[in-house]
């Protein structure tokens, strides 16, 4: 992308009125949910769910943040020996770390503070990349959008990822903008760091190096228009270049922690929540959809059980989880119609199911959790939701569902809006960034908060259906708003 589609002159972002009328709501918004949830007792003491149980996710990043502090190690020991920690990424538990080194162990309410000021970061930078991509009434929209999403602002409040990651994301989309306006050497290298360091937050980045890298090699059509044989030869070669160092910088970034892993573990992944997950969860739920045993406890049990028998004395860490994925992949494998019944419904949910907890939890509510992974086919479910839920839970979801609709419809719109334009490597960018999150986050088990680093490539291209309208001026170069 050479030029924005705006004519407007160009105004800082820190004089643009519309970014504070976006702040102003988010702010509202988000500390609106904060003192709902320290009026329900939930902070400081406990900023979400973070009782020490071996399954809960808040412990699986508390226990390994304390053994840094402790010992300079991650692990999910709460007591020496502090053995390996291969379950998480460290990302999240050095976030943790961190804040707990200067506002104390264990201070939760500075967690939800910190996490507060990333989440109106996140607002700025989905404001600031749908301005430099599509123009000031785009990024008021998406900025609009972004800032009204309730399970956005219901993020800060909990001790998961979700909050970093979101920030992360929304920072590597706005370089991923402003390297596929500005192809430079600058510009690649910083969005390619940010995808490598992202992948220590969670690795389900790891498709997006992989779209920096498509996103370098998009720029062929300019270096093929260039005079002569020569200077085209030398505009390919530097696209391919950029491609390659698209995907060799975050592999080395991320390569210290994978050979820590082999090292420490006899495993070059650089987590396996994959298998374990793969294990405990997808293989059960496609169990229960093929036998009709119950998810948590008959399901579960078995393959487990058949996981122990193939596990020889002595295995190390990595030889189980190798065991324990194959053990859950072959079950899959050879039940092909649940397991395509299983990830449909994850993908319903990721995509288009509102959040049932968050929210109204902040709010007092508890709902009974794990409908939606119950049996029976969705009208069951919908009338378990409604002669279950709490009022505002339904209000709640009844929103939600709604703005999910209308930013997958105004999205479609700005994607087409800006292929009209002629920005056709923004929207096949964007378009692959949202193809990669969904195709690493859809999990038979999925959860409405692992759509959380997905809102924000949507929010930014529904904001592009609000393209400037002006006509370009041949004449005389366009620069971007920014």
């Amino acid at each position: 992308m050479a030029a924005s589609v705006t004519t407007a002159p160009p105004v800082s972002l820190w004089r643009d009125r519309r970014l504070w009328l976006v702040m102003a709501v988010a702010l509202t918004v988000r500390a609106g949910l904060f003192v709902s949830a320290q009026h329900e007792g939930l902070l400081p003491t406990a900023a979400g769910p973070v009782a020490a149980v071996a399954s809960d996710d808040a412990a699986g990043y508390i226990r390994p943040a304390r053994s840094f502090l402790a010992a300079g190690t991650f692990s999910q020991d709460e007591k020496p020996p502090y053995t390996i920690d291969i379950l998480r990424t460290p990302g999240y538990p050095l976030f943790l770390a961190g804040v707990w080194r200067v506002a104390g162990d264990g201070n939760y309410l500075a967690v939800a503070v910190a996490q507060l000021a990333l989440s109106l970061a996140a607002v700025v930078l989905v404001y600031a990349a749908a301005r430099r991509l599509a123009g000031r009434r785009a990024a008021l929209a998406a900025g609009l959008l972004f800032a009204l999403s309730g399970m956005s602002a219901a993020l800060p409040c909990y001790i998961f990822s979700d909050a970093l990651y979101q920030f992360w994301m929304a920072l590597w989309l706005f370089l991923l903008v402003c390297y596929v306006e500005e192809r430079s050497w600058r510009n690649l290298l910083a969005v390619s760091a940010v995808a490598g360091l992202g992948l220590y937050v969670r690795p389900a980045g790891l498709l997006l190096p992989a779209v920096v890298a498509v996103a370098a090699l998009a720029g062929r059509k300019a270096a093929e228009d260039s005079g002569g044989n020569i200077d085209r030869l030398v505009g390919l070669r530097r696209l391919v270049g950029q491609a390659a160092v698209a995907l060799l910088l975050p592999a080395l970034l991320l390569f210290p922690w994978m050979y820590r892993n082999h090292l420490g573990a006899d495993t070059w992944e650089p987590t396996i929540i994959t298998s374990w997950t793969m294990l405990n969860f997808r293989a059960p739920m496609v169990m229960s959809l093929a036998e009709g045993k119950e998810y948590y406890s008959e399901a579960r049990g078995e393959l487990a059980d058949r996981a122990a028998a193939r596990t020889p004395a002595g295995a190390t860490r990595g030889e189980q989880e190798r065991i324990n994925m194959s053990v859950a992949v072959e079950y899959m494998w050879s039940h092909p119609w649940a397991t395509a019944r299983a990830y449909a419904d994850g993908a319903a949910v990721l995509l288009l199911l509102p959040d049932h907890w968050g929210v109204p939890h902040l709010l007092g509510v508890n709902e009974p959790g794990h409908l939606l992974h119950g049996g029976g086919g969705w009208a069951e479910k919908a009338r378990a939701m409604l002669g279950r839920y709490h009022g505002v839970t339904l209000a709640y979801m009844t929103w939600e569902t709604a703005w999910l609709v209308l930013v997958w419809l105004m999205a479609l719109v700005g994607w087409l809006r800006l292929r009209r334009w002629g920005q056709v490597a923004a929207s096949n960018a964007s378009g692959l960034v949202l193809l990669g999150l969904v195709a690493v986050t859809i999990g038979p088990e999925a959860v409405a908060r692992y759509r959380a680093p997905l809102l924000v490539p949507l929010v930014v291209l529904a904001g592009a259906m609000w393209l400037n309208s002006t006509k370009r001026d041949e004449d005389r170069p366009v620069r971007g708003p920014i």
